[in-house]
């Protein structure tokens, strides 16, 4: 899930991305709400609800990561270079440029620089039942 390596499929990119949103919220929205509450409503000091406000952003720290590897991926399935993903650094753009090129364009078929194609479902031989005669 960290690895820059190889390709991703659109599955794959929508699951991440989906999931990263989803926890990214929650632990944003509970630093919000919940930690001042926790402050104002308990001995805790101003310390330790800072303390805690920051643990839970280093949270977001490796599903950002994890979020950025797999759409760089995302990039390789398209036979194009990761560095693709600094389009993101155009506002409004960029942002609809990936989501419409990682989100919704299909990968290229086969093999192809960065892999395999992560579609390709392997096939292994099953052993022979029955007797031999």
């Amino acid at each position: 899930m960290f690895s820059f390596k190889g390709r991703a499929s659109r599955g794959r990119y929508w699951l991440i991305s989906l999931l990263s949103l989803f926890i990214s919220l929650i632990i944003i929205l509970f630093s919000l709400l919940a930690i001042p509450t926790i402050f104002y409503m308990s001995i805790f000091s101003p310390t330790v609800a800072s303390i805690v406000s920051i643990l839970l952003y280093v949270l977001l720290i490796p599903l950002w990561i994890i979020s950025l590897a797999t759409t760089v991926r995302r990039f390789h399935d398209r036979n194009k270079s990761g560095w693709w993903i600094l389009l993101s650094l155009i506002p409004i753009i960029g942002g609809l440029w990936i989501l419409i090129e990682c989100g919704c364009l299909k990968g290229t078929t086969g093999a192809n620089r960065f892999g395999e194609d992560p579609l390709i479902i392997i096939t292994v031989p099953q052993p022979l039942t029955g007797q031999l005669s």
